[in-house]
């Protein structure tokens, strides 16, 4: 098409073409005049490799003054603007620098000069969390915890969920691995929040112990499980909280933990 570059598949293309085609179908095959044809079978190299170096097109304003003026200012003081070495240059010769002609240049080279030679900057990830946009969530091996129901091992983890901004916690005790439908069971039931016998019953004061007292829903037996856990969180004395069962056949206890961000600290 006139006016639109060749591109190298073009060529490619051409080159391909031109061993069973004359020299006009191959370039309307390709997509371009036969003068261009023409041009390509002088010089059958691909357009990527036959463009020019781009170079300066105006003499350097600063070449007699950046190395022996303007860079030991620069290095000596590293935060001056380009704005006083500009002064600097005007009053030292009036006469080679009477106007701001060159300050964009001038600006421009003192920033790739720092960008290359200049102190090390911090590099800072700013984190302002935003209500109910932001949280984190992690599973933690319980079984240094020493926890057992009816004198048996019960092997668990926590699930632990935290908003960023309000700090509200909500904690889940799961039976298997990290996996992917736990994950997603536990942040579902995160969207409802604490409920309200939760919210009366848990308070946010420091206790020694956390007792969860879980009863199975079944009607094949009647029997309770009481599990003690180490201090590890604050509560008021202790709730008892149903067990639910999953869809693969387990019992889950679950507990929803709710305080303020400063009875975390």
């Amino acid at each position: 098409m006139p006016g639109k570059p060749v591109t190298d598949q073009q060529v490619r293309l051409y080159m391909q073409d031109r061993h069973r085609h004359s020299q006009r179908t191959a370039a309307a095959r390709a997509g371009f005049s036969e003068r261009t044809g023409r041009r390509i079978d002088v010089d059958p190299r691909l357009p990527s490799q036959r463009q020019p170096e781009r170079g300066r097109t105006v003499p350097d304003p600063l070449e007699a003054v950046w190395e022996p003026v303007l860079l030991p200012i620069l290095e000596r003081d590293p935060a001056v603007q380009a704005v006083t070495l500009l002064r600097h240059l005007q009053m030292a010769d009036p006469d080679a620098f009477p106007d701001d002609r060159i300050r964009r240049t001038l600006e421009r080279r003192v920033r790739d000069w720092r960008a290359l030679h200049g102190a090390a900057r911090d590099v800072i990830f700013r984190q302002t969390p935003e209500p109910g946009r932001m949280a984190l969530s992690d599973f933690t091996d319980a079984a240094e915890l020493g926890v057992t129901i009816a004198g048996a091992p019960f092997p668990h983890r926590l699930f632990h969920f935290v908003m960023a901004y309000s700090g509200w916690e909500h904690a889940a005790v799961v039976l298997g691995g990290e996996s992917f439908p736990a994950l997603a069971e536990n942040l579902r039931d995160t969207r409802s929040g604490p409920s309200a016998a939760c919210r009366a019953s848990i308070a946010p004061t420091a206790c020694r112990r956390l007792i969860v007292t879980s009863t199975p829903r079944r009607r094949r037996t009647s029997r309770s499980a009481t599990t003690t856990s180490a201090p590890t969180t604050a509560c008021s004395p202790a709730a008892a909280i149903p067990a639910s069962r999953t869809r693969t056949g387990q019992w889950r206890l679950t507990t929803v933990i709710s305080r303020p961000r400063s009875a975390r600290r």
